[in-house]
């Protein structure tokens, strides 16, 4: 037993020198501000199943935002969530109500925008803000959870 827990702590030691004890330093300014979204006490990235969860939990206390261009938008979203694009998000704070958590999506794997979008809203004192990760709105449609195709 003693020479596993030998093997054991020499596997972690290597394993924490060559990472370096520690997270990695960003390589680029866009690294730094995915670390400062992750490491943000006011955002959480949630699944699609979580989302859903919410939305047939909370409902009213909870505000869908669909971040993506109104084009793909109109090919199918949440049923209930209001499409302010990210370009938009800045110019139209005025219509995200206060007191309410706030839950952005976008397309899923690969698409950075909503992780965005919910930095922009937490800088403008927003929260609790949630982004959904995962398969996105791809995800949501998939499990056939409450969605409108137009």
């Amino acid at each position: 037993m003693t020479k596993f827990f030998n093997l054991a702590f020499a596997v972690f030691f290597i394993a924490a020198v060559f990472r370096g004890c520690g997270p990695a330093a960003p390589a680029s300014g866009a690294a730094e501000e995915e670390t400062a979204v992750q490491s943000s006490p006011h955002l959480e990235e949630i699944d699609v199943d979580m989302a859903y969860s919410l939305y047939a939990q909370k409902g009213e206390q909870c505000f869908f935002i669909d971040v993506r261009t109104l084009q793909e938008y109109t090919t199918g979203h949440i049923d209930g969530a209001v499409n302010i694009p990210l370009a938009q998000i800045k110019d139209r704070m005025d219509e995200i109500p206060q007191g309410k958590s706030i839950i952005v999506y976008c397309d899923g794997e690969g698409c950075a925008r909503s992780g965005r979008a919910a930095r922009i809203l937490i800088e403008n004192g927003f929260g609790p803000v949630y982004d959904i990760g995962g398969g996105g709105i791809i995800e949501w449609m998939y499990k056939d959870y409450p969605h409108i195709r137009q």
